[in-house]
């Protein structure tokens, strides 16, 4: 196992409550330095002795002190042992893992789905290029059952504010009496086939898509049946 991949023991450095179901964790090395990772990638946490080592999507762009992990229900509505850690304990990691990693400094379109847990790489890809190439034109589309469970989204939100040809929407399934359509979100329902076709006009476009393997098995039929090719078309599997 090479040093990138070899075990760290991490300290939990802080936590951030993102939602009411979503739960941002920092950590650091308690020895060494940080692993480096590509915006996108993912790391293989364990949280005690007996459990298995789970994968989480670091959820920032490089360049920080500390590494960020965000935790949110699965499709099944279930919250990983990791979403209940302590600042200060300590857990076993390995990574950065995963190939889910767009060319930061391309030029060409590029166009970012996801849903729960695929806010993760969403964010870390945005905060990446909105330091190294802040004018590429990149699209944002979102899907998540309401404001209970949209993580990070000052996050994606401050972005996006520092991209000019960026736009993002966030389309709850599910939203609260208390979530206003034009405020805490942008469209009730799905990301459907016909929300996908503006984005589909162009033929160098790039489309990443993260989340449960319904919504992509969903999303990446509807690019294809809209004419994008499948080698445009990137997936990463979460919860």
């Amino acid at each position: 196992m090479s040093e990138q991949q070899s075990t760290r023991l991490m300290k939990c450095a802080s936590r951030r409550e993102e939602c009411r179901y979503g739960t941002s964790l920092t950590f650091t090395p308690v020895e060494g330095a940080l692993p480096e990772y590509e915006p996108g990638q993912y790391v293989l946490i364990k949280t005690g002795a007996g459990e298995p080592f789970r994968p989480y999507v670091i959820s920032q762009g490089p360049g920080e002190a500390f590494l960020r992990v965000t935790v949110v229900p699965s499709a099944e509505g279930k919250l990983p042992k990791l979403a209940s850690l302590r600042v200060g304990e300590e857990v076993e990691m390995t990574g950065p893992e995963g190939d889910f990693t767009p060319d930061i400094q391309a030029e060409h379109p590029l166009v970012l789905l996801g849903g729960l847990a695929g806010i993760a790489p969403i964010v870390a890809i945005l905060e990446t290029l909105a330091v190294e190439n802040p004018l590429r034109k990149t699209h944002v589309l979102y899907e998540t059952a309401s404001s209970e469970t949209f993580a990070l989204r000052s996050a994606m939100e401050l972005a996006l504010k520092g991209m000019p040809n960026a736009a993002g929407a966030v389309f709850f399934t599910a939203p609260l009496g208390t979530d206003r359509q034009g405020e805490a979100f942008d469209a009730e329902g799905e990301i459907e086939p016909d929300r996908l076709r503006f984005f589909c006009q162009d033929p160098d476009a790039d489309f990443y898509i993260a989340g449960p393997e319904g919504l992509i098995a969903r999303l990446r039929s509807a690019l294809l049946s809209l004419g994008v090719i499948a080698a445009r078309i990137h997936v990463l599997p979460l919860g």
